[in-house]
């Protein structure tokens, strides 16, 4: 069951008032997904934007000759599918439940009465537009100018800060939570190669890697191979 203070827990609507969010929790609706399951394909026609309350989804786009990359997974409290809020075109990439998940859905012509009545709400939207074009833009640097192995020692590290775990003794305790191929993916590179790269780390010391649990014995140390 969704709640107000589910929706506190949205980036974009932190900082709303108990009115406003009031007014877009009388909006929302929740829907359950399988793992697995399609929330929305690339090339759809866009009709609502999303937010993850339970579980994770994976955005990902298909190229022409049928190969998927994903873009970003989504966290409880994320939105997605926010590029088609101003223009009503067909969403850009496809979600899909990485694990049982909760989504919360907007549809687009109940969120644009809603932003004529409250600034804060436009603003906070637009701001994460422009987060969003950062990232891409970022994706894009990255691939064209950084090799595979910082790209992956990048990821390693940003997975450690958000979702890694500091032991007493100052190293970093990493639960991989995506297969090997969806890290792949995330980087642009193939799965023998995100493994031939972590095997490069372990030799230099750098980390450990049993199965899906990583040991970074010093995050800093792992930093200064990317910066």
């Amino acid at each position: 069951m969704l709640t107000i203070s589910d929706l506190r827990k949205v980036s974009v609507f932190q900082e709303l008032s108990q009115v406003q969010l009031q007014m877009l929790y009388d909006l929302v609706t929740l829907r359950s997904f399988q793992a697995g399951e399609i929330i929305f394909t690339q090339g759809q026609q866009g009709d609502a934007i999303f937010f993850v309350v339970g579980g994770r989804v994976k955005i990902m786009v298909t190229s022409p000759d049928g190969r998927e990359k994903i873009i970003k997974v989504m966290e409880p409290g994320q939105v997605f599918g926010e590029v088609v809020l101003f223009d009503g075109g067909p969403y850009p990439a496809t979600a899909q439940a990485l694990d049982e998940c909760q989504v919360g859905v907007l549809r687009n012509a109940d969120v644009y009465a809603l932003l004529r009545q409250n600034s804060e709400l436009a603003i906070s939207l637009l701001q994460l537009l422009a987060r969003r074009l950062k990232m891409a833009q970022r994706q894009l640097h990255d691939l064209a100018l950084k090799d595979v192995f910082t790209r992956v020692t990048q990821l390693v590290c940003e997975l450690a800060e958000s979702e890694g775990t500091v032991l007493p003794c100052g190293s970093v305790q990493l639960n991989l939570r995506l297969t090997r191929e969806e890290l792949a993916q995330l980087v642009g590179t193939s799965r023998e190669t995100l493994t031939r790269v972590l095997s490069e780390l372990r030799q230099m010391g750098l980390l450990n890697v049993e199965r899906n649990l990583v040991l970074i014995p010093s995050l800093a140390r792992l930093r200064e191979v990317i910066d």
